[in-house]
């Protein structure tokens, strides 16, 4: 009993010697192995693909945004405040919409 105690205080002791930035920086699937705290090698590639996707998602450049239209582009009829204001970068009004989603989505099949 005695002998027990003191090896699951080393184990503690040991968890408890370790970075706490790295602790931070290992995924969730850690275990004790030999009294530190380690990640199995898919964790480490895991969390190594997630930096690289995290950086090239911070990298990348909006969508520039593009003014509404006034006309429609088919009919030439004027596009109402509303919509321009609901869909920013619309070229088109809600009928001529309505008919293009349409017409686009009986191509598609």
């Amino acid at each position: 009993m005695i002998g027990n105690s003191r090896r699951s205080s080393s184990k503690s002791s040991g968890a408890s010697r370790a970075c706490s930035a790295c602790i931070a920086a290992l995924n969730t699937s850690t275990r004790l192995l030999g009294g530190r705290i380690v990640a199995d090698i898919a964790d480490l590639a895991n969390d190594r693909a997630q930096w690289h996707l995290d950086l090239a998602l911070a990298a990348r450049k909006p969508a520039p945004l593009r003014l509404s239209l006034e006309e429609c582009v088919d009919c030439d009829e004027p596009i109402s405040l509303a919509r321009r204001l609901a869909a920013p970068g619309c070229m088109r009004c809600t009928d001529c919409q309505v008919l293009n989603e349409k017409q686009g989505a009986r191509h598609a099949r």
